[in-house]
């Protein structure tokens, strides 16, 4: 399917852009409807504000637990060369007169949205958001706090927020941005005995869900989301490079644990929990701590520690503590 598209290429920034005389030139927009793994692992992998939720392995993982959703991602071709995709689940929703096809980008306190290579503009973002609007679908997209380019006014929009750390600094630059409660707190742990290591074993998965059975016995009706077993073991089990479950370990017993996600040059931290009892051990600082290192040392330049809810108050303070900035982003539905 070809489609036009109008590319600005004289626009700049800041009060200037806003004087500049705008020269619009027609591209023409492919639209594949299913397109190869082969696009969606190239565009998500050469995309900078790409995470994990934007690849291939993301969707594999929830399809394989929620079977009711199909893995139906849409991809983009423009004939200036740059590509768009936008990762999708489907399903259908009976009504009295005939089935309707509901899309989600990508749901489980994640991110969703296009990513893109080559030359972008807000004209592309909103033609290929308006010819999903056109496919008669209803469609919920959460946003990326990590893209420049926001959801069109057709859709119905709602701000939400991450706080992520940005690792533009030494390790000495990161500590001292600590608060002086989470720098101390890091001490008391590793003073008590706590130590952090990466999870390697399948045992080690089944400790871990157990720490997060107790988790969510402590939150109780406090719980935003809960997640089946199946869906972590769907993540953890293959062992891909981009999944790592970091632990928090006392004399030998697992009492925390994050599942962090890597890609391109964000990680983002997913899943947490730790044991109600130990919680004076601070086992979550020492963990944070050892994970921020790794991702400098590795060269990533957002550590990323994941929407909290704004009724999370407390969870929200615990990230601003490690330095962590507030990254605001939309999340949209269209009904119909």
């Amino acid at each position: 399917m070809l489609l036009s598209s109008k590319q600005n290429y004289g626009r700049g920034s800041g009060h200037a852009a806003r004087k500049s005389v705008h020269l619009f030139v027609r591209v023409m927009m492919k639209v594949l409807e299913d397109p190869s793994l082969e696009m969606w692992e190239g565009v998500a992998s050469h995309c900078e504000g790409a995470t994990f939720y934007h690849s291939p392995l993301w969707s594999k993982a929830l399809v394989e637990t929620y079977p009711h959703y199909v893995s139906s991602p849409k991809g983009f071709l423009f004939d200036d060369g740059s590509k768009a995709l936008l990762p999708l689940l489907s399903f259908n929703k009976r009504s009295f007169l005939k089935k309707k096809i509901r899309y989600k980008s990508m749901g489980f306190g994640s991110y969703g949205g296009l990513v893109s290579t080559g030359s972008w503009s807000e004209e592309k973002n909103e033609q290929i958001y308006n010819w999903l609007k056109a496919s008669g679908a209803s469609i919920y997209i959460d946003g990326n706090p990590f893209s420049t380019y926001d959801l069109p006014a057709c859709f119905v929009r709602e701000q939400r927020s991450t706080y992520a750390l940005r690792l533009d600094t030494s390790i000495e630059g990161i500590w001292k941005g600590f608060s002086s409660g989470h720098r101390k707190s890091i001490k008391k742990a590793s003073r008590m005995g706590v130590t952090v290591r990466k999870a390697t074993s399948y045992d080690d998965y089944r400790t871990y869900l157990a720490v997060y059975e107790d988790t969510l016995t402590r939150w109780g009706e406090k719980t935003i989301i809960t997640f089946p077993h199946d869906l972590l073991l769907q993540l953890l089990e293959p062992q891909y490079d981009t999944v790592t479950l970091w632990l928090a370990i006392l004399e030998d017993k697992v009492i925390a644990g994050v599942i962090m996600f890597y890609w391109n040059a964000i990680c983002c931290g997913w899943h947490g929990c730790s044991l109600t009892d130990f919680s004076s051990y601070h086992p979550n600082n020492l963990l944070h701590w050892y994970m921020i290192q790794d991702a400098l040392e590795r060269h990533y330049q957002f550590y990323d520690f994941g929407p909290s809810g704004e009724e999370q108050k407390g969870v929200a303070d615990f990230k601003r503590h490690f330095g962590a900035e507030q990254f605001l982003f939309t999340s949209g539905y269209v009904r119909q």
